[in-house]
């Protein structure tokens, strides 16, 4: 029995060295990590601590911080018909 569970270990090594032979794995590049991303992920730590501690399961968190983000996306998106009228900053002159 053993010899035969030899043979397939063999087996199975041998065409595991066939299905990639000739195939190049490239590893991919490690994410960047800027401080604004390291930022957030650390205030959205502390918001899922925060709310784990009033009783909320995880799912519910992952829903509500969706909403947000989806409300946060979609009201960048919207065009102003009447923009704000932008007020003309004046520069200060010295007097000469």
């Amino acid at each position: 029995m053993s010899a035969l569970y030899g043979g397939k270990m063999m087996q199975t090594a041998q065409e595991a060295s066939v299905a990639y032979t000739g195939e190049e794995i490239v590893a991919e590049p490690p994410l960047v990590r800027t401080k604004f991303n390291i930022s957030m992920e650390k205030k959205i730590e502390r918001l899922w601590l925060e709310s784990d501690q009033q009783g909320w399961n995880y799912n519910r968190f992952v829903a509500t911080v969706m909403e947000v983000l989806t409300v946060l996306h979609h009201r960048n998106k919207l065009v102003h018909k009447n923009p704000a009228h932008k007020r003309v900053l004046h520069r200060r002159r010295a007097l000469s």
